[in-house]
């Protein structure tokens, strides 16, 4: 009789341990499939781009109003996130031509006298750099042991070296004779529109991430390059110039 009591309380045992070994393993499989769909969604999420999917001006308001926003409605444009919010950002082409007015007066452009700085922006393509970033940007090159380059009356970028050339001086030569326009400044900051008030501010991003070599703005087949101005000397000049040549 004490036998069978035995025997029966081991079998009991045998099933309560098998239960909770196959209960450990679904658990861990659960947890692996969670943590597998985590690390996909993140992934979806870093690769995701922000699509432009309206302009329609009562969207605009609705969404202005929500969230305080009184910035002109027209400089702005409704875009779809990854999970499928609406947003509203201001237009890459009306931050491109805040920024380039900024550029060429150097300094914050009064509304009043954006139209007027863009005349004199470049209309040509190439490499274009900023006046008050020319010396700088030779510099820069020089600093690198480029020296077959020179920046033009216009301040275009020219290249006076066509054969043997180095890997950075074919970037550059590619970039000052691309059929896009590249706008240099090196002054460590841009100007763009405030995303609620819609004032064009300065926007010192040296100042804020001293390692962050640039800020583009692109439209089209214009962009231009804000570059640090790396008066602490934080970043090396091959990493700069490498950064330019390989956006």
């Amino acid at each position: 009789m004490k036998k069978n009591i035995l025997i029966v309380v081991l079998l009991v045992v045998v099933v309560v341990i098998a239960l909770v070994l196959v209960f450990n393993i679904k658990d861990d499989e659960n947890n692996e499939n969670v943590l597998q769909n985590d690390i996909q969604n993140n992934i979806q999420n870093d690769d995701f781009v922000n699509r432009m999917v309206s302009t329609d001006a009562n969207e605009i308001n609705a969404i202005k109003n929500e969230i305080n926003a009184t910035g002109q409605t027209d400089i702005y444009q409704i875009e779809e996130e990854y999970d499928g919010r609406r947003i509203i950002k201001v237009k890459p082409d009306v931050q491109y031509q805040v920024a380039l007015a900024g550029i060429i007066k150097n300094g914050i452009p009064a509304e009043d006298e954006i139209n007027t700085l863009l005349e004199q922006a470049p209309t040509n393509s190439g490499m274009w750099i900023s006046e008050s970033s020319r010396e700088k940007f030779m510099n820069l090159l020089n600093s690198n042991n480029i020296v077959d380059f020179e920046i033009t009356n216009e301040g275009y970028l020219k290249c006076n070296k066509q054969s043997n050339l180095t890997e950075q001086e074919e970037k550059l030569k590619n970039m000052a004779e691309s059929d896009k326009l590249y706008v240099i400044d090196m002054s460590g900051k841009t100007y763009q529109r405030d995303y609620i008030s819609g004032d064009v501010i300065e926007y010192p991003f040296e100042e804020m991430d001293p390692y962050q070599v640039l800020e583009p703005y692109e439209v089209e087949d214009s962009i231009i390059l804000g570059i640090t101005s790396n008066r602490n000397n934080y970043l090396s000049n091959e990493e700069i110039l490498n950064t330019i040549l390989d956006y």
